[in-house]
């Protein structure tokens, strides 16, 4: 379930509507709804006064690899900031994102291949057991 699923559905299961929501967040009701339509990319400060409001930890609104990316954007950010990051560091640690990426991606291709594999063996034990 993707971060804007998971807001709609909390803040349904609190009995609470867009507008409250909006509300709660000083933003117009269009805006937020365009949030839980996914419609556009939630700012790491947005999300967590989101989670905030429907009580919640901000980890449960998105998924490990989205929180571990927010929190690199986040860290390279304030490094920026703090004029500790040099440039050099900062392709590397992109790098670094980019291959935890590939692997995820190689992962998810061989689960794909696995569950194939899975269907076409019940296919036959079904064929077999019809004979």
């Amino acid at each position: 379930m993707k971060a804007h699923e998971k807001i709609k559905f909390i803040r349904r299961s609190q009995n609470w509507r867009q507008e409250d929501m909006a509300e709660k967040l000083h933003m117009h009701v269009k805006s937020y709804a365009k949030i839980e339509q996914g419609k556009v990319d939630i700012p790491s400060s947005r999300l967590k006064k989101i989670a905030e409001a429907l009580g919640v930890e901000l980890g449960q609104l998105v998924d490990s690899n989205e929180k571990s990316v927010i929190n690199f954007i986040e860290n390279f950010y304030n490094s920026i900031n703090n004029g500790i990051v040099e440039q050099h560091e900062c392709k590397h640690e992109l790098e670094k994102v980019h291959l935890i990426i590939e692997q995820k991606d190689k992962i998810i291709e061989q689960k794909d291949k696995e569950i194939a594999y899975l269907k076409e063996i019940i296919e036959l034990m079904k064929k077999e057991s019809a004979s």
